[in-house]
């Protein structure tokens, strides 16, 4: 299922390969970074861009899974501790926070009416599809978040993101894309088949995918190096939850305490 074409992989790749041949199918399936890398490299052998994105979207749900777990296991090193990584939209709302530094939560009766808005969107990205105005728009949007304002062509689009009071960048790699997540996965959607079939939607799908193929190619290798984990991410994600998702950091706050005064009697 893995082309035996060129993959284009960036150079970190070569550091992942050495445990993907030491480990034994068994403890790879216990580790959610190794579902990133599969469904990854699986994406690379799809002719088909409904396909490519099925396996792109599964590697990024392995990413930010995995990185929830991270978070939940700093409570509870030894034990499974559910906090939020059962919960899609939250552990997605925590990576987008990682990668932007900053993140904002719309109520729902909000968000129903900007799915509509979505046409905008559908509409600007099939007008900029070559392959060279989607690697401009990548950079574009991946630069304004270290403070680099997109040029004044990419208004149109820039208020799309606007609208979810969500970064360009995060807004084309995430959001976005999590529209084409429920279309496809939802079993109360409309079949595949009559997703993506005709050429406007498939040229949409295009970019989606560029966006996703090239964040995760980057991405995947960080994750296996043993000082990703910081406790600035740590920190991070809990003022995320602390902002955002009261409950679950109230949930969180009490499972550390638990952690700690367990730790202190052992010690």
């Amino acid at each position: 299922m893995i082309p035996n074409h060129s993959l284009n992989l960036c150079d970190a790749w070569c550091s992942i390969c050495p445990q993907v041949l030491a480990l034994p199918k068994s403890k790879m399936d216990e580790d959610l970074r190794f579902a990133a890398v599969f469904s990854y490299l699986q994406s690379k052998g799809r002719d088909y861009e409904i396909d490519r994105f099925t396996n792109l979207w599964t590697a990024m749900n392995a990413l930010y899974t995995w990185i929830a777990k991270q978070y939940e296991r700093c409570f509870s090193p030894s034990a499974a501790v559910s906090i939020f990584a059962s919960n899609d939209s939250c552990s997605i709302g925590a990576l987008a926070r990682l990668i932007a530094q900053q993140y904002t939560q719309k109520k729902r009766t909000a968000l129903d009416a900007l799915w509509r808005s979505f046409y905008d969107t559908e509409k600007y990205l099939r007008a900029h599809d070559t392959p060279q105005e989607i690697e401009q728009l990548y950079d574009v949007a991946f630069n304004s978040i270290h403070g680099i304002s997109p040029p004044e062509d990419y208004a149109p689009i820039v208020a799309c993101a606007k609208r979810f009071s969500v970064p360009l960048f995060t807004f084309l790699l995430l959001t976005y894309p999590y529209r084409w997540r429920c279309k496809l996965f939802h079993g109360n959607r409309t079949t595949a088949l009559l997703t993506a079939y005709n050429d406007y939607e498939l040229a949409v799908l295009h970019t989606v995918n560029y966006f996703l193929d090239r964040f995760l190619n980057e991405e995947i290798p960080k994750i296996f190096d043993e000082g990703y984990w910081t406790t600035e991410k740590q920190d991070a994600i809990d003022s995320y939850l602390r902002t955002f998702e009261p409950k679950k950091y109230k949930e969180a706050c009490k499972k550390r305490q638990q952690f700690l005064s367990t730790t202190n009697k052992e010690g």
